[in-house]
């Protein structure tokens, strides 16, 4: 078996197979008509976030503004990237090294208002749920989880999750 094969890709925490990634791109697709801001909450290494902001121009609308939040600073890979969306973009790009359950980070969605939020931060219940609710302040954009059934780690509806909802 190959080191990196879909199926042990599949199985590792943190990362998204194939098919799963198609899904999500095709749904973006069909919906990015609208998307002019877009804010992902856990961005870490910067890989869906760089993705994401780069097929939404692609596809459709301008963006005006990408916001990344995520605890840990940014690597060097979404620093470049933040780098050259300052000097050769007219998107406003922020990087908030912060939790999403700060205040810098409220301030932030309430200023950006952001149409379409990536939700990949805490994946307890609680802290998947307070990111949805936060996110759903705004956003007008909403990836239907049906589509996603395989990507635990990976919050991507702004309704109430299906725990909460059974509960």
């Amino acid at each position: 078996q190959r080191l990196y094969s879909p199926s042990r890709l599949a199985t590792r925490p943190g990362r998204i197979a194939t098919h799963q990634l198609a899904a999500y791109l095709v749904w973006l697709t069909r919906n990015v008509a609208d998307i002019t801001s877009y804010m992902e909450i856990g961005c870490r290494w910067g890989g869906m976030f760089i993705l994401t902001s780069e097929w939404i121009p692609k596809k459709g609308r301008q963006l005006r503004a990408v916001t990344a939040v995520d605890p840990i600073k940014p690597t060097p890979f979404i620093e470049t990237y933040f780098d050259l969306l300052r000097h050769q973009s007219p998107i406003q790009a922020t990087y908030l090294c912060d939790f999403s359950t700060s205040s810098a980070v409220r301030q932030a969605v309430d200023r950006i208002r952001p149409d379409f939020v990536f939700i990949d931060g805490d994946h307890e219940l609680r802290g998947a749920f307070a990111d949805h609710m936060l996110a759903g302040k705004h956003a007008r954009i909403r990836a239907p989880r049906h589509l996603f059934p395989s990507l635990p780690r990976h919050d991507l509806s702004l309704g109430v999750p299906e725990e909460v909802g059974s509960a």
